[in-house]
């Protein structure tokens, strides 16, 4: 077993060493090699699932890996080929989203039937799994931010209608009483209460008052200042009418011009934007996936070498709940 694990260790240093530290330019180079083994070991599952996993690190890093994948080796290669394709249909998820794009448009391409191949069964069985896995790609998932915006929603209104006539005889407090929530929240919106009879006290004393003196206050000058919006209106008014009749005058020129230059542009703007991110977001991608991992790898850090002892989540859950509870208190 040690020299199995050592072996193994090596053979992750090898790895590395052989992409030269330049992955996302040369993974393509080895897509071709990785893709004629994969299947031929039955008796060596665990050979394959390094395989997949080196074709989806492949696909994932570097874009060249799809031309290569299109251009040739996908009708050489049609059993590794629906093998990889069936592992995808697991693993797409966690791929990014440049990568994302480039493998549904190279399904897109495998899902239609190819004339000039020769007809085989294979190729009609990886041209139905290209069309299952690029129909779950193409699908919106599951709208759980819509559900649960529901649920709340049905939930409010079915609290307030249950409430509407009485609280005390409810179902609702029913339950929050047998939840054991009822002793905590009954002090909570009785200050909310008095709370909230204070302002409306407090507003129903002082809004008159102070709308009384602020009439008194500012009401001259917001007279004052409306009479000399309305002359300045009628003035800008008058010395705008040379620049109104030349707009009469050239106004449908001018939308001609817009109508045929307006679109040109924007496609020109949105061309120039398209290509500075595809070049941009594969450095984009680059980066959020290592400040993803990097995130990962400093919580575990965290976990396992600070978060522990008096440090624990448990701990610290305890004295925020002791803390809030002193607040409560002070309140």
């Amino acid at each position: 077993p040690k020299q199995q694990e050592t072996l193994l260790a090596l053979y992750y240093k090898f790895k590395e060493l052989s992409y030269a530290g330049r992955r996302e330019k040369v993974l393509h180079k080895y897509f071709p090699s990785y893709l004629r083994r994969l299947g031929g070991n039955k008796r060596h599952s665990s050979l394959d699932a390094e395989l997949l996993s080196s074709l989806v690190e492949c696909l994932s890093q570097d874009e060249q890996t799809y031309r290569v994948w299109r251009s040739t080796h996908y009708q050489l290669q049609l059993v590794p080929s629906r093998l990889l394709i069936q592992h995808l249909e697991h693993q797409w998820q966690l791929m990014p989203r440049r990568s994302q794009a480039l493998l549904r448009e190279t399904l897109a391409s495998f899902a239609l039937p190819n004339p000039s191949a020769k007809p085989s069964a294979e190729a009609d069985e990886t041209c139905r799994q290209s069309q299952i896995l690029l129909k779950k790609m193409s699908g919106r998932g599951f709208p759980w931010f819509l559900v649960l915006v529901t649920l709340a929603a049905a939930v409010g209104a079915l609290v307030v209608w249950d409430v509407q006539g009485s609280f005390q005889r409810s179902r609702t407090r029913q339950l929050l009483k047998d939840a054991g929530l009822l002793s905590h929240l009954e002090p909570a919106i009785a200050k909310g209460a008095v709370y909230w009879q204070d302002g409306l006290s407090w507003v129903g004393t002082q809004a008159p008052r102070l709308y009384k003196r602020a009439c008194e206050q500012f009401g001259p000058t917001l007279d004052a200042a409306w009479v000399q919006a309305l002359a300045s209106a009628a003035w800008a008014w008058d010395r705008a009418a040379p620049a109104r009749d030349w707009l009469c005058k050239q106004g449908l020129p001018l939308l001609q011009w817009g109508d045929e230059w307006v679109p040109f542009c924007a496609a020109t703007v949105l061309r120039a934007a398209h290509e500075a991110w595809a070049t941009v977001g594969v450095g984009v991608s680059w980066l959020l996936t290592n400040l993803l991992t990097g995130a990962q790898l400093t919580s575990a850090w965290l976990t396992q070498n600070v978060l522990t002892g008096a440090w624990s989540p448990e701990k610290l859950q305890g004295h925020a709940s002791d803390l809030a509870a002193t607040f409560q208190g002070y309140a």
